[in-house]
């Protein structure tokens, strides 16, 4: 309001003793139990934004502790969208390994295209056979891959097939319990 910059004022008022409303120094740490953020963000589906105002911080102070506590990040403005909805709602009842990887409603997609191409010895023969963009597949392989935080296959190369690594025989074993009717809805 007065044109001078909010620094330039907050250092005269703390020259000559004049106290500052609402100004309390620096707020205290908040520190974000992982449970309460998995319990608010993932199960009810409440908005980072929301989170960091109950809190008392900003948003991406509040994204921060989610990726301090692995939890992945739903993309901007698709909080209330059925599909996501839906994806969240049925996570909580699968195998814990795969949890991660369902951030997204095109999640059951990568999964699917992934428990799809794994037997193939490349990547470009899966696409081929799953009738896709090999770019494509090997971009959903690559974020499964970065969601459930660990490698799912040892890539082809001259004279070498591709083949799971360990991780990815145990996500595989656990794809392939969840009922056909679950994997093919959207």
């Amino acid at each position: 309001m007065t044109g001078f910059s909010r620094g330039l004022l907050t250092d005269l008022a703390r020259e000559y003793d004049i106290p500052i409303a609402g100004f309390q120094g620096r707020q205290p740490r908040v520190t974000i139990e992982r449970s309460w953020l998995f319990e608010q963000y993932v199960v009810h589906r409440r908005p980072l934004p929301d989170l960091a105002r109950e809190q008392g911080m900003s948003r991406s102070n509040m994204a921060r502790w989610a990726r301090v506590h692995s939890i992945p990040l739903r993309r901007s403005g698709g909080a209330s969208h059925h599909a996501a909805r839906r994806t969240t709602e049925l996570a909580v009842h699968l195998p814990a390994i795969l949890r991660n990887g369902l951030t997204s409603p095109f999640a059951w997609q990568r999964m699917r295209n992934f428990a799809a191409s794994w037997s193939f010895p490349s990547m470009h023969e899966a696409a081929r056979a799953l009738n896709i963009n090999r770019s494509t597949l090997v971009n959903q392989i690559n974020q499964l891959e970065a969601d459930l935080g660990q490698p799912l296959l040892e890539r082809a190369t001259r004279g070498r097939v591709m083949k799971l690594t360990s991780f990815g025989k145990r996500v595989v074993t656990a794809i392939n319990k969840i009922p056909d009717e679950e994997m093919t809805r959207p």
